[in-house]
């Protein structure tokens, strides 16, 4: 399960982000923020605000509430605030997990890697050498590739997995093929690389 979040240019109570307090048992929800922030609301934890490049997990294991919210007016004034765009993604945990403690994580130094122009934060796993302090119980990984303009990467694959690129602005294309912000694209199993070209004037 992927979600992608966003919100309106401007701030007004039509465009505030309010996903009530619920519940949750059995998997790992990652909360990963693009550009703004949230306030994250758990029943395993304090309220806690989530910003771009951090990484929110919640273990919901034998059971957890769990909640979102624009994050506090920071007292800069509603338009200063960045525009909120987050994904939120669910695994469910594997068979001898599911009663395992709620437990949520919270990482604001994530592991990167900066080379010709494309930029890697792996949130959850492992990819290209590096690895995230996160807590998995499948083999999983999450990760953001940021791509200057005009950049190109052909990223190795574990044959055995699916894949999926969510494309959250800028114009890209994935194996020569073109996907709009807001797209997923998808490759299945069997490949061993994943060209990504940025075909636009700006970062994507």
């Amino acid at each position: 399960f992927v979600e992608h979040l966003t919100a309106h240019e401007h701030r007004d109570q039509s465009a505030a982000l309010d996903v009530p307090v619920h519940p949750h048992t059995g998997l790992q929800l990652v909360t990963w923020i693009f550009a703004g922030a949230i306030e994250h609301r758990t029943s395993v934890a304090p309220n806690a605000v989530v910003r771009a490049g951090e990484l929110s997990l919640l273990t919901a294991g034998r059971g957890a509430s769990h909640g979102l919210a624009d994050a506090p007016d920071d007292g800069s004034g509603e338009d200063s605030r960045t525009p909120l765009r987050a994904a939120r993604l669910a695994s469910l945990l594997p068979p001898g997990t599911l009663d395992i403690p709620a437990r949520l994580e919270h990482h604001t130094d994530l592991p990167t890697l900066a080379e010709g122009g494309v930029r890697l934060t792996v949130a959850i796993g492992a990819a290209c050498g590096i690895t995230s302090p996160a807590t998995t119980h499948r083999h999983l990984v999450c990760a953001q590739l940021e791509l200057a303009a005009g950049s190109h990467i052909a990223l190795p694959l574990d044959p055995t997995f699916e894949h999926a690129v969510l494309l959250d602005q800028g114009a890209l294309t994935v194996a020569d093929t073109a996907v709009q912000p807001y797209e997923m694209a998808y490759q299945g199993v069997g490949s061993t690389r994943l060209a990504l070209t940025n075909t636009g004037t700006e970062p994507a």
